[in-house]
């Protein structure tokens, strides 16, 4: 392999690919901890079903989340 081979370096495309990185991480700690960790009532379907239904905001900003972890990860790979 020659050097002319091997593509150069960007510290733009690595520091994207960083904060994708992030955005991966904190979006999906948000959904599953913070979101569906106060919505879940371990042992309790019809207490997790009440707090989905009183909180719907909540739930939807998890799934929203969801997607943004994936579009993040996607843009990484």
């Amino acid at each position: 392999m020659t050097a002319e081979s091997t593509p150069p370096f960007s510290p733009l495309k690595a520091r994207l690919t960083g904060l994708f990185y992030l955005g991966t991480i904190v979006t999906g700690i948000f959904a599953e901890a913070v979101a569906r960790g106060s919505l879940v009532a371990p042992g309790n379907g019809r207490e997790t079903a009440a707090n989905i239904g009183r909180y719907e905001l909540l739930y939807r900003s998890a799934e929203v989340s969801d997607l943004a972890m994936l579009a993040c990860y996607i843009a990484v790979t």
